[in-house]
């Protein structure tokens, strides 16, 4: 059925039945893919258990871009995307300029960051000074962090939003209104491992619409 609305929505489409377990098939997929889709609805209890566990197996594992479809999801909405102002952003970020610039909607950034504690250390300054410095610090990074991808798609109405707090929170809660959330599977700080530990297991398994998971790229 699927192959057959793909085609009459003229998409050339192929079926293959695959053998075996889902997630090591579709893994072997992943090696040539440009990306794995993945459809999620309620199944029952046993059922939507072993789908999550494939949802979240692929995830971590796949040589490409994982999307997880859920139905609740706005299409209209922006495409949402996590950042941490490192380079290990880069590329979730121009991806999801990317996909917004082709579906023509608009994207929101999203970088969530902690406080620096120092425990057992007085600092000299009062704590509110140290807050807004490191706002204003963070703020600056992802603004530099921004600016070639938006001197490369103009077209891409651009909100950022830099909040001090937990990332996964904040991507659960735009999955709400999004038509996509795109995160990395790694970062720095509160990013660190995000993808591949509680929270990304709890925004895959709870998000209200749709997931892009981008894994990160081997060097060397």
């Amino acid at each position: 059925p699927a192959t057959q609305e793909a085609r009459a929505a003229g998409v050339p489409a192929e079926g293959v039945a695959l053998v075996g377990p889902t997630a090591p098939g579709l893994l072997r997929e992943s090696a040539d893919a440009t990306m794995v889709v993945i459809g999620s609805r309620g199944l029952g209890s046993v059922s939507s258990a072993i789908m999550g566990s494939t949802v979240s197996h692929v995830a971590a594992h796949a040589d490409c871009p994982v999307v997880v479809v859920r139905e609740q999801g706005h299409v209209d909405g922006p495409v949402v995307v996590g950042v941490d102002a490192s380079a290990d952003s880069e590329e979730p970020l121009g991806w999801a300029f990317d996909h917004a610039s082709r579906h023509q909607l608009p994207l929101e950034v999203i970088h969530a960051y902690a406080i620096p504690v120092y425990p057992g250390v007085v600092p000299y300054v009062p704590p509110e000074e140290i807050t807004r410095a490191t706002a204003d610090f963070e703020d600056r990074l992802t603004h530099e962090l921004l600016a070639g991808w938006r001197e490369k798609y103009p077209d891409v109405a651009v909100t950022l939003r830099v909040r001090h707090g937990r990332p996964g929170p904040l991507l659960a809660e735009a999955t709400d209104r999004a038509s996509l959330v795109v995160v990395g599977s790694r970062g720095r700080g509160a990013f660190l491992g995000m993808l591949l530990g509680s929270t990304s297991q709890s925004l895959l398994h709870h998000a209200h619409g749709s997931v892009a998971v981008l894994r990160q790229r081997r060097r060397g």
